[in-house]
């Protein structure tokens, strides 16, 4: 697809005296075709539509061009297709695929938010709609295991791991500055499915179990101490 980066250039190839010609001049196309499994995922658990719920919208209601849950797909449709940055959004406000991930008309939808909208959106958010979204995360995990493996597994087990991500502290272990969030993933007694229930952002320079107690508390996701009837 011609982009600003890469203008729209035919390539030559004669292997045997046979031309083949390849162009990137299609229109609507897009690179993100996988994310449409996402999507289909996302609307059986009817996860994002149920997170972005416990988000508090303190916009003026006459102002508004993209509703909570539009905001909060495209945000984490884009993350899940390697867009880390929100400086992504001006390129990807008219694909195709994108559009379709947030249930607007591909070709004649509205174009995405702006990286300045996505930017203020994901700044606006608080602690208190950060735990009731892990409520909801955990809550998800329980009920699929549940339905999953019909009511048989009587205790959830919580694998917690470390990972690292970019920038702030340095971290001897994985040799280069980053942050360290813990995650937590749930799984039934017999179940060979990860499924993460909740996540904790740690600076750095930390050891690897500093706050993995609090992943357990009460007022936190409850997935590690919920067990399934």
């Amino acid at each position: 697809m011609a982009t600003e980066c890469i203008a729209q250039v035919t390539f030559k190839f004669e292997p045997k005296s046979k031309p083949i010609v390849a162009t990137f001049d299609t229109e609507h196309a897009s690179s993100d075709g996988g994310a449409v499994l996402l999507k289909g995922i996302d609307s059986q658990l009817a996860l994002t539509k149920r997170l972005a719920g416990c988000l508090v919208d303190a916009r003026q209601s006459g102002k508004v061009q993209h509703q909570t849950v539009e905001l909060f797909r495209q945000r984490v449709f884009g993350l899940a297709c390697g867009y880390a940055d929100c400086n992504d959004a001006a390129r990807l406000a008219d694909d195709p695929i994108h559009k379709l991930l947030v249930e607007r008309d591909p070709l004649a939808g509205p174009a995405l938010a702006s990286q300045p909208t996505l930017s203020r959106f994901e700044n606006a958010v608080g602690r208190r709609e950060l735990i009731a979204m892990g409520h909801v995360l955990a809550d998800t995990v329980i009920a699929h295991h549940r339905r999953r493996l019909k009511g048989r597994a009587a205790r959830i087990t919580i694998d917690l791991d470390p990972t690292d991500d970019e920038f702030t502290f340095f971290n001897g272990h994985y040799d280069t500055w980053c942050y360290l969030p813990v995650e937590g993933a749930g799984a039934g007694r017999s179940s060979t499915i990860r499924l993460c229930s909740a996540m904790r952002l740690r600076r750095a320079a930390i050891h690897n179990m500093d706050g993995t107690q609090l992943m357990g508390r009460p007022g936190l996701p409850r997935a590690a101490e919920e067990s399934m009837p």
